[in-house]
């Protein structure tokens, strides 16, 4: 009922792009829908059409301040996808009709700089900083990234996608049942339903 979005940053080299390839689409498969960089609200949207794919998006970068108004433009769209229950999208159209439109993803986002700047997008996102290697030693930190590319490849194999999709269908209602009580739990803690639902979505998935 609730959708958690994420936002990986980390600086330049830092992995953000390895992980959306090596991780995240293939965990996903084709159930997804990958962008990057120049996207528009508006391509993303028609794109999606009323498909509920997750929405993979790389280097959701504003340099200029024409990329920052689309960035926003599209964090917009990523708010609406939110919540189950909100109103939809209306355009105009040439013809006088006008044509609805209702998201329905959960996305991620990768960039060096985070856009969140309003608490309404702050409140749906969880950032995910990537961590660095504690040793400064450039033999360790090859050996970690040794250590973790052994580690995505014996756990995400070529049918991966298709059993995780499946296991999530199987355990459907267990997992909404578990968000429900998850985001009970964290909302008391913090006294916040909105950081309850946000992350009560992603410890049920866990």
């Amino acid at each position: 009922a609730w959708r958690t979005h994420l936002w990986i940053t980390g600086p330049g080299g830092a992995g953000k792009s390895w992980v959306l390839d090596n991780i995240v689409k293939p965990a996903l498969g084709r159930a997804s829908f990958p962008v990057q960089s120049t996207t528009t609200e508006a391509a993303l949207r028609q794109g999606l059409g009323l498909d509920a794919l997750p929405v993979i998006f790389d280097e959701a970068e504003g340099k200029s301040q024409a990329d920052r108004l689309r960035i926003q433009s599209v964090l917009g769209l990523f708010r609406q996808a939110s919540t189950e229950n909100g109103p939809p999208i209306v355009k105009g159209s040439r013809g006088g009709t006008p044509i609805f439109y209702r998201p329905r993803f959960q996305g991620i986002c990768s960039s060096v700089n985070v856009a969140l700047t309003f608490n309404p997008d702050e409140s749906r996102f969880l950032v995910l900083p990537l961590a660095a290697t504690a040793d400064d030693d450039p033999t360790a930190k090859v050996a970690a990234f040794a250590a973790l590319r052994a580690a995505v490849r014996a756990t995400i194999g070529k049918d991966f996608a298709q059993r995780l999709l499946a296991r999530s269908l199987r355990q459907l209602s267990t997992i909404r049942a578990n968000a429900d009580s998850l985001a009970d739990a964290v909302a008391e803690l913090y006294g916040s339903r909105r950081q309850g639902d946000t992350w009560g979505a992603v410890l049920a998935g866990a």
